[in-house]
């Protein structure tokens, strides 16, 4: 696929549903008791996430040109000029259940845990002995586009983090999570 260097990026048009997600788990456990002084318990549990997207959105976002080439990523200002004059692009305005980030956020998640407890009764004391493993695999994408792919943040201010001028801002608009 071919593109147009010389114009900004594509902005896909505003999608729907597209935070929906899968969660399930289960647990089972299992105890005995060979003798009177002697208890074992083994449990199991297995939690599985996989989530399409990630669930938040810019309400309070009317919308507006956004370039990833001016100093500070946002909107073109005679104080934040563009660097490129074919870099800018339009975001579409946000709303209650409408994102405007600049792609999806898929996110999966695998946990497996596994304890044992084992009990022997003395009569004057009680040896316990608890051991647990866990396992936690999980993979997500996140954009920060905004963030990272422009000259402020290359150029940066104390310790490398980008400075935003007074009156801009390096996101548009604020971000909620539902």
């Amino acid at each position: 696929m071919q593109g147009d260097l010389t114009s900004g990026p594509v902005i896909l048009p505003v999608q729907s549903d597209t935070n929906s997600s899968n969660r399930w788990f289960a647990r089972a456990a299992v105890r005995w008791q060979p003798a009177d002084a002697v208890d074992l318990e083994i449990s199991y549990l297995h939690q599985q996430i996989n989530v399409n997207n990630s669930s938040y959105a810019n309400p309070g976002f009317s919308g507006s040109s956004f370039d990833l080439t001016a100093p500070v990523a946002g909107p073109v200002t005679a104080d934040n000029p563009s660097l490129d004059p074919n870099s800018a692009f339009n975001i579409p305005a946000g709303g209650k259940y409408t994102s405007t980030a600049f792609a999806l956020s898929p996110y999966a998640d695998r946990i497996d845990l596994v304890s044992a407890v084992a009990s022997i009764d003395f009569g004057l004391a009680t040896l316990t002995s608890a051991s647990s493993y866990h396992n936690d695999r999980s993979v997500g994408t996140s954009d920060f586009t905004g963030v990272y792919d422009n000259p402020a943040f290359r150029r940066g201010g104390a310790n490398g983090v980008p400075t935003a001028r007074s009156g801009t801002s390096p996101a548009p608009g604020p971000v909620v999570c539902n």
